[in-house]
């Protein structure tokens, strides 16, 4: 008993702190790849004639906030249902370079931030989700202002750099990496179907979040996130609820 009242203590101190959902609700409409069927859902039996509600849902797996395993891009890589749920509970770590995005709406992710980073908080915590805060998800759910497209037809949306991916694979060792866009990758580079960023993440048996929201209401340091998905054997993503329990 004593090491599950030590466990119940610690379900008692997180309720003591703030949740705060980083996750968009998914519906038909949203913000999605443009090749992406949209979601459908019907209703199969109601509470009138049947005294229950039940849904039928129809969507892709990389359907609103949504996790990507290796396997999104590397065959034979791990799948949803491989992913251990130890990974799921993490240190968050929120890289915020809102304004140099608002500035540069193309800016990429760099090694030089992540060393700022460390220079304001100290070093990143140990198995980290790392996630990057453009100031994307204000722009939810208007997919035409997530793509932001320039009058020249050219997709202008932040992303991480390959440099920065390997520089935190060799200096921070994370589990996990997250962002607020629709796409890991800038969106000139996704629009040209090169994808290098999210190669880099799920070819070194990483996986990803994409789509979060509510990262201006938790701290580059100090939370912790919990993430969760259903366990889908072979599933290349689904979406997925995070949370983030602030310090």
């Amino acid at each position: 008993m004593s090491g599950a009242r030590g466990l119940w203590s610690v379900v008692e101190a997180l309720r003591e702190r703030e949740f705060i959902d980083l996750s968009h609700e998914f519906h038909a409409g949203i913000p999605c790849a443009e090749d992406m069927p949209a979601e459908s859902s019907s209703v199969l039996y109601n509470h009138q004639q049947h005294g229950f509600m039940t849904h039928r849902y129809c969507f892709v797996g990389q359907w609103g906030t949504h996790v990507d395993p290796p396997a999104h891009f590397l065959d034979g890589g791990r799948t949803i249902s491989e992913i251990s749920v130890k990974e799921m509970v993490l240190p968050l770590a929120v890289i915020d370079l809102e304004d140099k995005c608002t500035n540069d709406p193309e800016y990429q992710l760099r090694p030089q931030d992540l060393e700022s980073w460390i220079a304001r908080n100290g070093p990143f915590p140990q198995d980290a989700f790392l996630v990057f805060k453009s100031g994307w998800a204000k722009r939810w759910p208007n997919h035409s202002q997530m793509r932001n497209a320039a009058a020249s037809g050219q997709w202008r949306s932040p992303g991480w750099s390959v440099e920065a991916i390997q520089w935190a694979l060799t200096n921070v060792l994370p589990i996990a990496f997250g962002h607020e866009t629709l796409d890991t990758d800038a969106g000139a580079l996704v629009q040209q179907g090169l994808f290098p960023a999210e190669r880099a993440i799920l070819a070194n048996d990483k996986w990803q979040i994409e789509l979060l929201g509510n990262l201006e209401r938790v701290p580059e340091t100090g939370a912790l996130a919990v993430v969760a998905f259903p366990n889908a054997r072979g599933g290349s993503g689904f979406p997925a609820r995070v949370i983030a329990v602030l310090p």
